[in-house]
């Protein structure tokens, strides 16, 4: 189905307002060190819900809980907006996985 022109930029600007403006630079972080760790240990291409639970358990070594959902929430946020991506579904495995283990 073709959409008109500004329903499409409407929709983009709004998704551009998903990440506020003076906290862009930690996303862009977060979202720029996830991207790395994939490239180097599974390649670009693959991001299924065992890479997300991988990433973020390695995290879980470094980070408490409350900074560990925070940067899960960052790249959430970051790969919706840039990837139009939303890893928000494997949230369940993903907490009950690594989360609750951790604390």
């Amino acid at each position: 189905m073709d959409l008109p022109d500004e329903i499409i930029q409407e929709a983009e600007e709004a998704s551009g307002k998903l990440i506020p403006e003076k906290s862009r630079n930690r996303y862009e972080k977060e979202l720029t060190a996830f991207n790395e760790w994939r490239a180097k240990r599974v390649g670009e291409m693959v991001l299924n819900e065992t890479v997300v639970l991988a990433y973020v358990s390695g995290l879980s070594k470094v980070f408490k809980a409350s900074s560990l959902w925070t940067k899960f929430s960052m790249l959430k946020k970051a790969l919706i907006v840039n990837g139009n991506v939303d890893i928000s579904r494997f949230v369940a495995r993903t907490i009950i996985t690594v989360f609750v283990v951790s604390t």
